[in-house]
């Protein structure tokens, strides 16, 4: 199990990474997100869901929703995903 006790994740970028990360994003498909997600999203910056570092995947998801905890054993309540509809998850893909 992952000790969290000492920090919560922090995902907020300094400057100069902000400036790499807009010009790599210039070139990635765009999703629209929903209020809620983009709060969701907040949350994961700011460590509001630590120890996430991400949306849960797939694994992850289905431990929580089954049995509240994560795929390797912490506790964690609520399952946090990126809602993305089918039509989209393609045209990655290609």
């Amino acid at each position: 199990m992952k000790d969290t006790s000492k920090s919560l994740v922090n995902l907020i970028v300094g400057e100069e990474e902000k400036r790499e990360i807009l010009e790599r994003i210039k070139f990635l498909k765009s999703l629209q997100l929903s209020p809620r997600s983009v709060c969701d999203l907040e949350m994961l910056a700011v460590g509001g869901f630590t120890p996430l570092d991400r949306f849960m995947g797939e694994d992850d998801y289905k431990c929580v929703v089954k049995e509240m905890k994560l795929k390797d054993g912490t506790l964690f309540p609520i399952p946090v995903t990126l809602p993305v509809d089918k039509e989209f998850v393609k045209t990655l893909k290609s």
